[in-house]
């Protein structure tokens, strides 16, 4: 794997990915210099197909100016190893004037994060001076199901073993999926940014119904009606609050922030173009030189 990968690529990586609609964004790639045969790494290549023919837009990315050498570096990797039918290069400080040059007569494009004079327009990013991001760990310890054989209340012995079916039979998880499909749906995650004392919880508990139709089995593959359920664990909060710079990338409006939260750094995007609404979406990873998860989220 790539060991080079910052923060900046990482907002870059977000913002492409929110902008690029259908098509394929990856960060880190290694792609082969068809020279040498070498293994080089891209920040960021956007892939697009069409039928059986595939375009590879490539972007590379560096958190200050973009000056002449380093244009003509990455002219040389990209179209001299013929890794990407498409150059982009973005500076967080702009381009100096002969860089620029350099990059039109290669016919390569070069992007700007601006700085936020051409968010009149933007009214979701435009609003927020600062974000937080909770998260939410939970450790289920024991779970408990409300059963009905042939309409009448019965018990049932589970254990992880116990499998679970949809009612037409068609599907089948384990005990330990369906947990975690319950959950999810349980709103137990509002419920804990909800609460002032929320910092401090250490257990959670979720009860309910269950809203579809599933059985569970026991050992001989008899099954069970489940009306209910309880389940008990542990849990542990974080919360972090960072302030959101605004600037503008091709034509969209952006907002973007990073933080710290438990063992986990964080690049924040919230990349709104014109007449859209805005899309949220954070990178979660271990240390800056892993390329990270990205999560969609909802404002």
């Amino acid at each position: 794997m790539p060991v080079r990968s910052n923060s900046f690529q990482k907002l870059v990586h977000l913002i492409e990915n929110q902008l690029s609609g259908m098509a394929s964004v990856e960060q880190s790639v290694e792609l082969v210099d068809v020279q040498n045969g070498e293994r080089r790494e891209i920040d960021v290549v956007i892939t697009v197909k069409s039928g059986d023919h595939r375009f590879r837009i490539g972007i590379e990315a560096v958190d200050r100016r973009g000056g002449t050498p380093w244009v003509e570096s990455m002219i040389t990797k990209h179209q001299g190893g013929q890794l990407t039918d498409r150059l982009i290069l973005v500076a967080a400080d702009g381009f100096t004037r002969g860089a620029i040059k350099k990059a039109a007569a290669a016919n390569v494009e070069v992007v700007a994060l601006g700085d936020g004079k051409s968010l009149d327009w933007a009214k979701t990013v435009g609003r927020y001076a600062s974000l937080w991001f909770g998260k939410v760990d939970l450790s289920p310890e024991s779970v408990s199901l409300t059963v009905k054989k042939q309409g009448n209340a019965a018990q049932l012995e589970i254990g992880p073993d116990t499998m679970i079916v949809s009612g037409d039979r068609s599907k089948q998880f384990s005990l330990l999926q369906f947990v975690h499909y319950v959950l999810k749906g349980a709103n137990i995650l509002k419920e804990v940014y909800d609460r002032a004392d929320r910092e401090n919880l250490t257990t959670f508990k979720a009860e309910g119904t269950v809203a579809k139709e599933v059985y569970a089995l026991d050992a001989a593959g008899e099954a069970y009606l489940i009306k209910s359920f309880c389940i008990e664990g542990t849990l542990d909060f974080g919360i972090a609050e960072f302030q959101v710079k605004k600037n503008s990338y091709r034509g969209a409006a952006v907002g973007h922030g990073e933080f710290e939260i438990g063992d986990k750094k964080g690049v924040v995007a919230i990349v709104e173009k014109q007449g859209e609404e805005a899309a949220f979406s954070v990178n979660l990873s271990d240390k800056d030189n892993d390329p990270g998860t990205v999560v969609d989220l909802k404002p």
